[in-house]
């Protein structure tokens, strides 16, 4: 019986997939660290594309063999600013260059030559870095990491990009130096693109044939899987970055400031804040405090020993430091940095710097959304498992957002997304 959809998330630190039957009721959904981080100079950052496919395919095969054999169709989603290059046989001929890589802001002089706004990180701007080095080899073809996926379960010999995706990257509008044939092939939101091949099949222990759908942008499929009530629901994701999000008619205006407007179907667009450091900037504190435990000459404690320490101790601290998650820079100003701020001779407890990162952490949110866009919204439905698993990052996020924060009914959600996207498009 073919009535399940399965959904892939190829994600900056781990692999996901979700199912779904017909009826949009979760099945399954299991996740993996990838692992696949290249060593890079500062600033840059790639990835081992082959090692997050390899990731994908292992998640495939783990999968009980009587939810895989009712799988009728495959939607992709994952890291939409990255770009790999690849050839006709989808083998990688780049790294993957990621959302985080800030090589295109080295000269502050080459995006503003390029004549569009692009933020480095996104494709396009990648693209054309390669272009004007010399560096984009003939034959190249250029994809997201969960669309190179697709074209090789697909044996496509160029990936596929959809609206979500195509928006992320910063459009596909000709660009100088970067040839229109390197490119990934335009699609339609959700639309079957090929069919699942028996070499691949073979592989993922999958029924050759089944329906393989455009891949599409994790923020979109996590929000596709979160909002119940989209237009009084605010989707919160935390994942190494931070998204706030909210679904608007594509004919309504906003003034944007530094957040971004995202194509999410035919007649709604997505208005996102999109720190670069969310998830990160409390993975930091916590690896940050294990050194200094370290450091004292005691023995190391286990993360997610040190994760619960500190939703404990900020739960009971005061309000006293502020702290600006700012690590990674932003898209809007790349020279942004990190801050605490009140620190007196009295504070300074752990407490009290994990009570401001998690506080900070969502008003950086809050801040770069609209008000706008705010007003009318009733609750904030949160995603990721770092939300998951800390009460405090929860009671913060409710307290700077003014709002009732409840958990999303699914795990995984940007799989899930996807699942249900291959599933509302499978005929």
């Amino acid at each position: 019986m073919s009535d399940a959809f399965l959904g892939i998330d190829c994600g900056t630190g781990k692999v996901a997939v979700a199912i779904v039957d017909r009826a949009g009721v979760h099945l399954h959904a299991a996740s993996r660290p990838h692992a696949a981080d290249l060593p890079t100079s500062a600033g840059r950052h790639e990835q081992d594309a082959e090692r997050i496919i390899a990731t994908a395919e292992a998640l495939v095969r783990d999968i009980p063999a009587d939810l895989r054999a009712r799988i009728a169709g495959i939607g992709f989603t994952g890291q939409m600013h990255g770009v790999v290059l690849h050839d006709a046989t989808t083998k990688p001929l780049s790294p993957l260059v990621t959302w985080q890589d800030k090589r295109a802001a080295e000269d502050p002089a080459f995006l503003p030559s390029l004549g569009r706004p692009l933020n480095t990180g996104f494709g396009m701007a990648t693209l054309a870095w390669w272009a004007r080095r010399g560096e984009l080899p003939p034959q190249t073809r250029a994809a997201t990491i969960h669309g190179l996926v697709a074209a090789r379960w697909g044996a496509l010999d160029r990936a596929p990009i959809d609206p979500t995706d195509a928006a992320a990257w910063g459009g596909l509008d000709p660009l100088a130096g970067v040839p229109a044939d390197v490119l990934p092939n335009r699609t339609g939101h959700g639309v079957m693109i090929a069919l699942l091949t028996p070499l691949s099949a073979t592989a993922l222990g999958l029924t050759a044939g089944i329906s393989l759908h455009a891949p599409l942008g994790d923020n979109q499929a996590s929000i596709r899987a979160t909002l119940s009530d989209p237009v009084h629901d605010l989707g919160f994701t935390l994942g190494t970055g931070c998204q706030l999000a909210a679904l608007i008619p594509r004919a309504q205006a906003i003034a944007l400031g530094h957040a971004e407007r995202r194509p999410y179907d035919t007649q709604h667009d997505l208005i996102v804040a999109a720190p670069l450091c969310g998830g990160a900037a409390w993975k930091w504190l916590a690896e940050t405090a294990s050194h200094w435990v370290v450091d004292l000459g005691r023995p190391a404690l286990p993360l997610d020993v040190m994760y619960a320490r500190l939703d404990e101790l900020g739960l009971v601290a005061d309000d006293a430091l502020r702290f600006a998650p700012h690590l990674l820079g932003e898209r809007h100003d790349g020279a942004l940095t990190g801050a605490l701020a009140g620190l007196r001779l009295g504070n300074g407890s752990l407490g009290q710097i994990a009570r401001a990162v998690a506080r900070g952490i969502s008003a950086n949110a809050r801040d770069l959304l609209p008000s706008t866009v705010r007003q009318g919204r009733t609750r904030v439905v949160a995603s990721g498992n770092a939300l998951r698993r800390s009460t405090l990052l929860r009671t913060m996020a409710e307290r700077e957002f003014g709002l009732p924060l409840v958990l999303s009914e699914r795990s995984e959600e940007a799989a899930t997304g996807a699942a249900l996207v291959a599933s509302a498009s499978h005929r």
